[in-house]
């Protein structure tokens, strides 16, 4: 079932099941999308395709989200959900915030010089989308993340996208030390050794805008705060 999802944190957030999803990855003609598993959504073999379109395609106009336009079999789609599905298809980079041993759990967020959207699965293996209205929230929903589980390690990637391939990476490793989480990584890419901080909204900023600043100077200004 496709509901409103109340975000405090996130504008224009929707809870979609697997066919929804499927229906409008399709609809958006992804061939991919980095970070999620396209193949565990939609079916290889054309009558499988088929069918989980047709299901979600039917769930969505149940749900106000496709509205029938002028023309016959022909539909509107909500404008703002169409912006952050096409953000999923074409984004500059992607954020991958997971937890050792936890990986359903995590977030992934793809950016663009002019928005932030996030993606996340909750316990019904429904998929959450929201719009993160900057990077300073968007590092306050990481530090949120960790926070929240009992988790002892985990991993925040940042990575340049194309379609569904992340060509290029940086990472910082995330572990529990004396019951307090603490943030390392190497500020450059060649860098001999990690330098550890603490676990904090503001450490995490800089260390994306590290990793964004080494992997592209264009995007440094994605999301501004």
């Amino acid at each position: 079932m496709t509901t409103k999802v109340v975000h405090p944190e996130a504008a224009n957030g929707y809870r979609f099941d697997r066919d929804e999803l499927a229906c409008l990855l399709m609809l958006a003609q992804a061939t991919g999308v980095a970070g999620l598993d396209l193949a565990a959504l939609i079916p290889a073999d054309p009558t499988g395709r088929e069918a989980v379109f047709r299901v979600g395609q039917e769930t969505l106009k149940r749900h106000g989200w496709l509205v029938p336009a002028d023309r016959p079999h022909s539909f509107h789609l909500d404008e703002s959900l169409a912006s952050a599905i096409l953000m999923l298809v074409e984004p500059g980079f992607v954020i991958r915030s997971t937890l050792t041993g936890m990986s359903a759990a995590g977030l992934l967020h793809f950016l663009s010089p002019d928005a932030i959207v996030e993606v996340s699965q909750d316990a019904d293996d429904a998929f959450l989308i929201g719009v993160v209205p900057d990077r300073q929230t968007l590092s306050a929903r990481i530090a949120a993340l960790f926070d929240s589980h009992l988790a002892t390690s985990g991993q925040l990637i940042v990575a340049r996208a194309e379609r569904e391939q992340l060509l290029v990476a940086r990472r910082a490793t995330i572990e529990r030390v004396g019951g307090e989480w603490q943030l390392s990584y190497r500020r450059q890419a060649n860098d001999a050794s990690s330098v550890a901080y603490p676990f904090c909204v503001a450490n995490i900023d800089t260390a994306i805008t590290a990793f964004l600043a080494d992997l592209s100077p264009a995007i440094i200004g994605a999301g501004k705060t």
